[in-house]
């Protein structure tokens, strides 16, 4: 029976005989390789400095490229402060966390701010106007503590988070309506005022007029 490959493998390295080849038929053997082998360039010290700059621009400008490509698509995008917002507005609603300090007074609910923040927001009460105030809390908004003052409004909570500005004093607007809920915006007394609430637009305008107003007075 003719034996396998992996039988003769075995076989000769098993019973094989080595030998040490003659030093001249290694040194014909180098000859021949160096004889076919392609010259080497001989580089010079110009050359050689222009060559690794150039191998290290184009290493800078690949990690740069890599770099670009890490914050394009790891870095997560801003946030909508309109969407963080709405949310808040829609936690305090359903948490049962509207106030972290329940009170119609305006002299009440100021003092309660005092060693929270590192700043003092306005607070009044509207409740002549129909606006009466409920009360106030703390929220993070990316990253930062803000002031939020509840009022209502018949059945309605109104949300007003109020935030240091720095832009100048701006009348009251209305920004894009989030998940059926209504924002409102104004700048003054280096605040920034923002009312969330499920309160048509035209009433919670008022009570943006009657807070701008005020803060003008």
């Amino acid at each position: 029976m003719k034996p396998t490959d992996d039988e003769l493998n075995a076989l000769l390295r098993e019973r094989a005989s080595y030998h040490t080849a003659p030093t001249t038929l290694r040194q014909a053997i180098l000859r021949q390789i160096g004889d076919s082998a392609p010259p080497q360039r001989s580089w010079r010290w110009p050359e050689l400095l222009r060559a690794r700059a150039g191998w290290m621009a184009g290493g800078f400008a690949a990690g740069a490229l890599a770099l670009w490509l890490a914050l394009r698509w790891f870095t997560p995008a801003p946030a909508d402060m309109g969407a963080l917002l709405v949310d808040s507005h829609l936690r305090s609603l359903q948490v049962d966390h509207l106030t972290d300090v329940a009170s119609t007074d305006q002299h009440t609910v100021k003092p309660w701010f005092a060693g929270k923040l590192d700043y003092t927001p306005p607070v009044r009460d509207f409740a002549s106007q129909g606006f009466p105030l409920a009360g106030a809390r703390l929220e993070v908004l990316q990253g930062r503590t803000v002031a939020v003052l509840v009022y209502r409004h018949r059945l309605h909570r109104i949300n007003m988070f109020v935030q240091p500005a720095a832009a100048a004093s701006a009348p009251p607007r209305q920004l894009a309506s989030r998940r059926g809920f209504q924002l409102v915006q104004w700048q003054g007394e280096g605040m920034q005022y923002t009312l969330v609430s499920d309160l048509n637009a035209q009433e919670l305008m008022q009570l943006a007029a009657h807070a701008a107003g005020a803060a003008a007075r």
